[in-house]
């Protein structure tokens, strides 16, 4: 998605697939700024967050982080930003992974009002993580570039309609829900579950 977001992949597929060259508007200085040398704010720094990490740095980014329990692992090429805030106005580029807050969304307007303009924004986590009305608003005032894989509401059904202003925003690209719908992925959580199960009836511990 981040990819898809910084070179406008989807956008580009449709104008070519609707017959139209548009090599002007793709191809222009600025409209895409690369990965190499941008930063990238990591919102919630578990398992998956360090994972993000790794692959950010393989793009020669520069990795900011924050999560609500404290950055423990820390890393000498990692900085830990001292609140979400920080971490927007500094992130050319936020990729989220957090669990949603019972207390409401994490990520509202102060989140939004202080990313860079042009930034790109990316939530694979939890839909409710955010409030989709301030980050419409920031894509339309602060030109934000978003990705989406998940929504605050999402159809219980593998086929239905489906309507979300985010998702039918002509500036978001944007995924069915289905970041962990690979092979590969179903693998890794198949052994995770036996290596649960195994470290239980070995020591009677659950993660």
């Amino acid at each position: 998605l981040i990819l898809a977001c910084d070179r406008s992949i989807v956008m580009q597929t449709n104008d070519m697939k609707a017959q139209l060259w548009k090599k002007g508007a793709y191809g222009a200085p600025g409209s895409a700024r690369g990965l190499k040398g941008a930063v990238m704010g990591v919102v919630g720094f578990g398992k998956i967050g360090r994972e993000v990490a790794t692959r950010a740095e393989a793009f020669g980014m520069k990795v900011l982080a924050w999560s609500r329990s404290g950055v423990r692992d820390q890393w000498s090429s990692i900085e830990v930003a001292a609140s979400l805030e920080s971490l927007a106005a500094s992130a050319d580029v936020v990729s989220v992974h957090c669990a949603a807050d019972k207390a409401g969304p994490l990520l509202s307007s102060s989140f939004f009002d202080a990313m860079k303009p042009g930034s790109i924004f990316v939530n694979a986590a939890r839909g409710n993580v955010l409030n989709e009305d301030d980050l419409l608003k920031a894509i339309e005032t602060k030109g934000l570039k978003v990705g989406l894989d998940v929504y605050s509401e999402e159809p219980t059904q593998p086929s239905s309609p489906f309507e979300n202003r985010l998702a039918q925003h002509e500036n978001t690209i944007c995924t069915h829900h289905i970041g962990a719908a690979t092979s590969q992925a179903q693998g890794a959580v198949g052994e995770m579950v036996l290596e649960i199960v195994d470290e239980y009836s070995t020591s009677g511990d659950i993660r």
